[in-house]
């Protein structure tokens, strides 16, 4: 049953994802490899932003909404975390733009340098914007409804792609083909945010905070936040290494393997949806934990024919001149940055037995450790070998930071 689910979400994804590859020339065509490799930069980090924005709050949402089937009761939990995060967000990131300090991430840490202004105000809205979305992705989560995630989540593709596409055909242009990109990223997530909202939130929404939930869920996310922001030290060093040792068309390599790998992560986030609910609700904590550790055997032997089916893709994109020769370097990427990617995103299934028992400090502190790892070796490996030293500072933080997670686990899991 569980693997039925998976494959409801998986299979959906990986439509959707050849259906990204069929586009991708396009966006390939129509971009230079340096609004490409920025493009990927930022919207990298605006991904990263929205569960540190949230404070976690997303987290507790998922379990608390998960565990009841009374609609008023999920409908308080649902309002009071979206409103919450509307007001507290937009007052956090017009401080931000006080002080210029979207203005200087653009300058100092994704190496823009043209319409650093208007590029600095779209990201501050896109945050707000995609940190709602988050919320109700996390509410439809927690209804363990895969029909409805899929749902979700072909919506988000076609107003996106089509956003696109159509700006791409009437011609239009702003500044440079990234800056447009994203005000089309900013649009279809606003688009995105009205369609999901009445066609799956309609009946959840109230104008009311219980405060008291709200205090409660913080508990739980707030000790979480320290380690999405290790995530962003995590995943976006080895861009900020690249960006500054070599240039951002180097980047855009790097950002069209991790692009070529999102079906293995995609197949990651589809298992957690299913898995997170799944482990929450097991009786025993023994068996949560021999059951993850089953799991993620099983999730390898899949991504052993994941990864060199993409391989193949890349080198018949080649073949048939799909993708431009300047991207040369793209099979052998995806092979070297495929272990680290599956390494990280396994990292989610011995989090999940954190959250279970309620000690989400622990991601923190592993987390932590990975960013450490990362910027430590990072520093030096990347800007001396390159996409090579990106390969190697990964295997040693997804290794590490794997066997630091069941170390902790066995060792939390005696003392409950």
């Amino acid at each position: 049953m569980l693997f039925k689910k998976i494959a409801i979400i998986t299979s959906t994804d990986f439509i959707l994802k050849g259906l990204s590859f069929l586009v991708l020339p396009i966006y390939l065509g129509w971009m230079s490899k340096a609004d490409f490799g920025e493009y990927g930069y930022i919207s990298t980090g605006l991904a990263l932003m929205s569960p540190i924005i949230s404070i976690g709050l997303y987290i507790n949402q998922i379990k608390e909404e998960a565990s009841t089937t009374r609609k008023n009761v999920r409908g308080d939990i649902f309002s009071s975390t979206f409103l919450f995060i509307l007001i507290y967000v937009s007052l956090f990131l017009l401080l931000i733009s006080l002080f210029n300090l979207d203005f200087f991430a653009m300058d100092q840490v994704f190496g823009v340098t043209h319409g650093i202004k208007e590029k600095s105000l779209v990201f501050d809205v896109l945050i707000l914007v995609m940190t709602l979305n988050l919320i109700i992705y996390s509410s439809l989560v927690s209804s363990d409804s895969n029909t409805n995630i899929a749902k979700y989540n072909c919506i988000k593709f076609l107003v996106q792609n089509s956003i696109l596409l159509l700006v791409i055909y009437i011609g239009i242009l702003y500044i440079d083909t990234s800056y447009t990109r994203l005000l089309c990223l900013l649009f279809g997530e606003i688009v995105i945010l009205m369609l999901t909202s009445a066609i799956f939130c309609r009946k959840l929404y109230s104008f009311r905070i219980d405060w008291a939930y709200i205090k409660r869920a913080l508990l739980v996310g707030a000790p979480v936040v320290p380690g999405s922001i290790a995530t962003i030290f995590l995943s976006l060093s080895d861009r900020y290494f690249l960006t500054h040792a070599f240039s951002l068309e180097y980047v855009a390599e790097y950002n069209l393997a991790v692009q070529f790998l999102l079906p293995a992560q995609t197949l990651m986030v589809a298992a957690q949806v299913s898995w997170a609910s799944h482990v929450y609700g097991l009786e025993s904590n023994h068996r949560a934990r021999h059951e993850t550790w089953i799991f993620i055997k099983k999730l390898l032997k899949i991504y052993l024919l994941v990864v060199p089916g993409l391989f193949l893709i890349a080198v018949l994109g080649f073949y048939f001149s799909v993708i431009p020769s300047v991207y040369n370097d793209l099979p052998l990427l995806i092979i070297i940055l495929s272990i680290p990617t599956i390494g990280i995103a396994l990292l989610q299934l011995p989090f999940n037995l954190f959250i279970r028992v309620e000690n989400s400090i622990s991601i923190t502190y592993i987390m932590i450790w990975a960013a450490s790892i990362s910027i430590a070796l990072g520093s030096f490996l990347i800007p001396e070998f390159g996409f090579y030293g990106v390969a190697i500072t990964g295997l040693a933080v997804s290794i590490s930071s794997l066997g630091l997670s069941f170390f902790r686990v066995r060792h939390l899991y005696k003392s409950v």
